[in-house]
């Protein structure tokens, strides 16, 4: 009876061991999977990761051309005016591939304003317009949209096409004051 309760022990200790060096082999296993697929998602966005641009290169008869992106970036600050409903926050310019740049504008409208997106694609097709009639840009891949927020601008109740009186109070977006702008305040 003492050698079959020896032969239950020791059966039991080579169980124990072969269960701790399955699970530990287990383990390793999905850590380096995890570690593989961390990997794989780090080339991925290495690749195909957003560079931000610059400017555009135009390749003229007598040499290269290059248009700057705070060039670009106030031409499309300029269409404020033309889309009343709109108050443009950001722009900026990223590499799309050999040769290919897409413009991504941050913009907040008014609250009042209807029919978005017509207006956006409108401004879309508007800004790579004046980008091709004022510097001759035709490489400009497309142009990304981002509504941060619907705001109530100041100004636009004549223009926009408003149901009753509105029942809030209104809110204005004023920007921060720069340097420039309170050196010429003076």
């Amino acid at each position: 009876m003492i050698e079959q309760l020896k032969e239950l022990f020791i059966a039991g200790d080579e169980v124990v061991l072969n269960f701790n060096t399955g699970f530990a082999a287990g383990v390793a296993t999905a850590i380096l999977i995890l570690f593989l697929l961390f990997l794989l998602k780090l080339i991925i966005v290495i690749i195909c990761r957003r560079r931000k641009s610059n400017g555009v290169l135009i390749n003229g008869e007598h040499g290269g051309i290059f248009i700057s992106a705070t060039a670009i970036t106030s031409t499309i600050m300029g269409l404020e005016s033309e889309f009343r409903d709109f108050l443009i926050q950001k722009v900026k310019l990223y590499c799309v591939g050999h040769g290919k740049v897409f413009i991504w504008v941050q913009l907040c409208k008014d609250e009042r304003a209807r029919d978005f997106v017509p207006k956006a694609e409108q401004f879309q097709r508007r800004a790579l317009n004046i980008l091709k009639e004022m510097f001759g840009i035709d490489n400009i891949d497309r142009v990304e949209i981002k509504l941060k927020e619907p705001i109530r601008l100041k100004g636009h109740e004549q223009e926009l096409d408003i149901a009753g009186s509105p029942d809030k109070p209104v809110t204005v977006f004023a920007p921060e004051p720069t340097p420039e702008t309170n050196e010429s305040a003076k």
